[in-house]
Formats: structure tokens, sequence, C-alpha cells
């Protein structure tokens, strides 16, 4: 077996499965929409610096580029799930 975890599974992984389902619903909410909702915004923020990020390197909410980041990263994980359900 390997020992060794990609990062991307190792992020989804750090995320508690019983908080799964709610990133879900926030990133399906917001598949199509031009301008992402505030609120799942935040909570997506919070959950990555939480659970993901190093908690000397938060990601910021206010930055554009966090946000790519941050949302492109819930995407991904969001698919993990779901291929591996």
């Amino acid at each position: 077996m390997n020992s060794i975890m990609h990062p991307l599974q190792h992020g989804a992984r750090s995320i508690p499965e019983a908080i799964r389902g709610d990133v879900i619903q926030a990133v399906e909410r917001n598949a199509a929409a031009l301008s992402w909702n505030r609120q799942d915004i935040e909570y997506l923020f919070e959950v990555y610096n939480r659970y993901v990020a190093p908690k000397s390197e938060p990601e910021d909410p206010n930055c554009a580029g966090c946000r790519t980041k941050v949302i492109g990263k819930m995407r991904q994980y969001v698919q993990l799930w779901k291929e591996n359900t």
C-alpha cells in the first residue's frame, strides 16, 4: 500500500465527515453563480482555514486570489468525496 497521500486527498480527508454535506451544499448552491453567496464563501473559508490551511497562513476571503484558491480546492474536495461514496 502506498502511504504517500496526494495533497488534495490530505486536504479532503482533513475536513470532518460531519460537515462535508454542508460544504457540498455550499459548493453546489453556487455552481452556476457568477457571484458567490457571501455567507457560503465565509463558511468555506472558515472550514478551509480551520482544517486545511496551515495555522500561520490562513486565507483571506477579501483577497480575490485567495477566493479562487479556496473555492477551487473546495470544488475538488467535493468531487473527491462524491467519487469515493
